[in-house]
């Protein structure tokens, strides 16, 4: 029987941990369509990757040759912030320009219709920057409970870079605001173990994530994979932090095939100090510095003076959430190798394990995906007040159009960028765009 040593996680957003072994838990993962023996007692983490809990050896013994492998289940404690390289105080957001985020803006593409999980440390409901924003009651895997309130800050930190409020008047925003929000604690009192950590991703799956991200990592992982690959398997686009220990070793998730690893670049575009790089590096964000939701205030420089890779995976999450609006049908390959394709180079020409495949460039991608697509597209719909309003987005140059709905004809110009038309709602009608005579969209 094939024993491999279990995964150890830390926050990366963090400089190190401290494990503890429980020496009385396993995590076992079964062979494929291997039945459970009825006498063994297991706790099911994530069947579908044939993960179970057991908590003695004799456990083990007792599920017999349906066992693949078998691990400890490390506990974990969060220690320090690592030390980022910029002035904490030279700008505030620096990130947004640095991705070209405003593009996005401009075409009103903010991850409408997709769900983003964050297995984090759980989230401050009360923030300001939540309020408008779709954010599910989630999960503790701790307890099964909806008791997501974060005490740590981490989780917050993540999903405020992903989706806070966009022009909402406070002092950042995030990119995504348009996601549906699912946390998912798996950070408690600064511990987190690797079976927690599975059953959130079972939760994910089961309850319709399109991206998860996972800002947190270690250095083996012989337990979680079959896990990660479920997700992937499902169409999931897992994007993980690529690791905090600033060396050319690989630390995982983020390691394994599928996943989207994100390194850290400082506000002078070169690979933060601590930023893990190896084969495999998918690409690189922003990861200190930044102002984010805090779980105690509204908003702090959540990163004043610290760094992390746990803020470079969010801003790729967010990033893959705007991709899956645009296209629904974009797979986890589809949105690497559109960061293949869309990437700002960094570092030597090409492809290189500190930079991947450069800086994410959200302009670029979203380009690539337009040039694909109709260049006129109804993409929103709904009844407000006795009228039918829809939003409209233009991908190309401005064009003249006639816009036609139940009995009323219009005639009007649409700039690149999008429009919101209204009408009288009326029975049965539906919204249908002309140019020279030409259908270019229509919509109920």
């Amino acid at each position: 029987m094939k024993k491999i040593l279990s995964l150890t996680l830390a926050l990366l957003l963090f400089g190190g941990f401290c494990a503890s072994a429980d020496e009385t838990a396993y995590i076992v993962r079964l062979k494929e369509n291997a039945p459970l023996p009825i006498s063994a007692e297991a706790e099911a983490l994530f069947p579908e990757a044939g993960l179970y809990l057991v908590n003695s050896l004799e456990e083990i013994h007792a599920l017999g040759e349906a066992v693949e492998a078998y691990g400890q289940d490390q506990t974990l404690e969060l220690l320090d912030f690592g030390e980022a390289e910029a002035d904490p105080f030279a700008m505030l957001q620096w990130h947004l320009p640095a991705i070209h985020a405003e593009y996005a803006k401009r075409f009103d593409v903010r991850g409408q219709g997709v769900t983003v999980a964050v297995l984090d440390s759980g989230i401050n409901f009360n923030s300001d920057d939540f309020k408008n924003v779709n954010v599910l009651s989630g999960i503790s895997c701790f307890n099964d409970s909806p008791d997501v309130k974060d005490m740590e800050g981490h989780g917050t930190v993540t999903s405020g870079l992903i989706a806070a409020g966009i022009d909402n008047g406070r002092l950042g925003s995030g990119i995504a605001d348009g996601v549906t929000l699912m946390p998912v604690k798996v950070a408690k009192a600064s511990v987190l173990s690797e079976s927690v950590f599975i059953k959130g991703m079972k939760y994910a799956l089961d309850n319709g994530a399109d991206v998860v991200n996972m800002s947190l990592g270690g250095g083996n992982a012989g337990m979680m994979e079959a896990g990660i690959q479920a997700l992937i398997d499902r169409g999931v686009i897992v994007v993980a932090a690529s690791g905090n220990s600033g060396e050319a070793k690989p630390e995982y998730p983020a390691s394994f095939e599928g996943v989207i690893a994100v390194g850290g670049v400082t506000a002078d575009l070169v690979r933060s100090s601590y930023s893990s790089y190896y084969p495999g590096i998918c690409c690189v964000a922003p990861s200190a510095d930044l102002y984010a939701p805090d779980f105690k205030v509204n908003y702090k420089l959540a990163s004043k003076g610290r760094g992390g890779t746990s803020y470079s995976a969010p801003i790729v999450s967010a990033a893959a959430a705007l991709a899956k609006s645009v296209d629904p049908s974009l797979t986890p390959e589809g949105f690497r190798l559109l960061m293949e394709e869309s990437c700002t180079d960094l570092g030597p020409e090409g492809y290189d394990v500190e930079y991947g495949y450069g800086l994410l460039n959200i302009e670029e991608m979203l380009k690539r995906q337009f040039e694909k697509l109709p260049p006129v597209s109804i993409y929103q719909s709904r009844t407000e007040g006795g009228e039918a309003v829809y939003r409209v987005r233009n991908t190309a140059a401005p064009i003249e159009v006639t816009a036609k709905y139940g009995n009323e004809e219009r005639s009007l110009t649409l700039d690149a960028g999008y429009a919101e038309l209204r009408f009288a709602a009326a029975p049965n009608a539906g919204l249908s765009i002309y140019a020279g005579g030409e259908l270019l969209a229509a919509a109920q």
